[in-house]
């Protein structure tokens, strides 16, 4: 998160980020959510918080459920592929 919102141009997380939002729009994008903490959208900061602060996310902060990560990741991938 911080790294997509900080000013370092030389940022690869950046640029992919803010790429993927003007070129294949955020419809596209899954958000996925690894750390507890994240689960609550106030703290989705700058250009993910613009763009995904309204969109379902994956939960995957806690570690009890791995094995469905995989699965739960394509059905979400399929439901907006084109």
């Amino acid at each position: 998160m911080s790294e997509v919102s900080s000013n370092n141009i030389n940022s690869y997380s950046k640029v992919g980020f803010e790429y993927a939002a003007q070129k294949k729009s955020s419809k596209f994008m899954i958000p996925v959510v690894l750390e507890p903490e994240m689960k609550d959208r106030r703290r989705w900061i700058g250009p993910v918080g613009i763009e995904l602060a309204n969109s379902a996310y994956l939960d995957y902060s806690a570690d009890d459920h791995f094995d469905g990560i995989v699965e739960d990741l394509m059905a979400a991938i399929n439901r907006i592929s084109p």
